[in-house]
């Protein structure tokens, strides 16, 4: 492909429908590849950036290291641009015909010095994986923080219970919608409500979670409450027992909470068997006296108190930074709130609940706001046409 791309774009194609209308010759087209759109995956491997779960260098675009850039954020601290003559060097020193050939040990030095892994698009004249690579608004905003925040931080992290939940299912089921707006499933949030498409998530982060979350929590934000986070994610665990957290666990709803993270491994009765639903009642009333005294242990917990307001108010900067992202027109102020809307969102995500809750889609969307000075309104270079293009070739 990058073979054909070269030729494409030094050579040519010359095409017989196309006649010039001065000598009748056809009329010969140049084409070059001017970006590159794909999820952070995709970009990534073929680019050549180092994985979303690379540590070191990780970024694309600036120098800062993974372990640095949340302490890096909430301190203020801005990180250097990464150079793209010197990355394009890089990457093509990594490649297999490169002389002298890279050993596997130096081409590692290389992705977590540098950022820099092989691509073949760097035998393209003029390309840059820097500034052709733009971050795609729909994966890293839509299908990123939106439905990170709420599938894992809100649904999963139990802040919005089984009531809550049923306040959410209320408003969605008396919300109206304009025509060509995606609808929202009522059952968001429950396993029978599926997930939704990516113009869906858009939809909710841009107008209808704040009011859901301020639905399901009325009674608990005018007191100011806290509501205990929980999540079963290693790296949660294993920090909070490295920082010699305590073991016993938060209260799950209380007006004035500590800010401290628990970890705690709790136990639970199976559900006896029912009798009436077996075929032998003897074996039934064995096996029922039998796990009686037998306690069924879970996995161990990272919880932490957090508070619902600063969560709303997270939801809230969230709808702004989606609706100027998703603008058909964008001026520099509104990139400056965009930009600082985004930095308060990962901002409260790291501070309430902790700095590694906070994954890569999370640095990504910080810079969002300069891609858009560089290459135009989102909306010209994202995955939504495509995205519609693969359902009607579905149906």
């Amino acid at each position: 492909m990058v073979a054909e791309l070269c030729r494409l774009q030094e050579e040519g194609l010359h095409v017989p429908e196309l006649l010039n209308h001065d000598t009748g010759h056809p009329i010969k087209v140049r084409i070059r590849l001017e970006r590159l759109l794909a999820d952070t995956d995709a970009r990534t491997i073929t680019a050549g950036f180092p994985s979303h779960s690379s540590k070191g260098q990780f970024c694309p675009w600036c120098t800062i290291d993974y372990d640095e850039w949340v302490g890096a954020m909430l301190e203020g601290e801005e990180a250097p641009s990464r150079d793209a003559d010197r990355h394009r060097r890089k990457s093509l020193s990594a490649l297999p015909e490169a002389v002298p050939r890279l050993r596997p040990s130096e081409i590692e030095s290389l992705r977590r010095d540098e950022a820099a892994c092989l691509s073949a698009l760097y035998k393209i004249p003029g390309w840059s994986s820097l500034h052709n690579a733009p971050v795609d608004v729909m994966h890293n905003l839509d299908l990123g923080l939106c439905k990170h925040f709420w599938v894992q931080t809100l649904v999963d992290g139990k802040l919005l219970d089984r009531a809550g939940l049923h306040v959410c299912k209320e408003v969605l089921q008396a919300t109206t919608y304009p025509i060509g707006v995606t609808r929202i499933s009522p059952d968001l949030g429950h396993t029978s409500g599926g997930t939704p498409t990516a113009a869906g998530w858009s939809v909710l982060s841009q107008y209808i979670m704040p009011v859901l979350i301020a639905s399901a929590w009325t009674g608990l934000l005018l007191t100011s409450a806290h509501k205990t986070f929980h999540t079963a994610k290693v790296r949660m665990v294993k920090q909070g027992l490295a920082d010699g957290v305590a073991t016993e666990p938060t209260p799950a709803s209380t007006s004035v909470a500590s800010t401290s993270a628990t970890v705690t491994r709790s136990t639970s009765t199976p559900t006896p068997v029912s009798t009436a639903a077996s075929p032998n009642p003897e074996r039934a009333r064995k096996r029922k006296q039998k796990d009686k005294g037998k306690e069924k242990e879970k996995e161990p917990e990272f919880i932490k108190s957090v508070s619902l307001v600063v969560m709303l108010e997270a939801a809230l900067v969230l709808a702004s930074a989606c609706r100027i992202a998703h603008s058909r027109v964008i001026d520099e102020p509104q990139l400056e709130v965009l930009q600082t809307s985004l930095k308060t969102f990962v901002t409260i995500n790291a501070t309430e609940i902790g700095p590694l809750w906070v994954p890569y889609n999370f640095h990504i969307a910080l810079h969002i706001a300069d891609q858009v000075r560089r290459h135009g309104p989102a909306w010209t270079y994202w995955s939504y046409p495509q995205e519609r293009s693969y359902g009607l070739m579905k149906r």
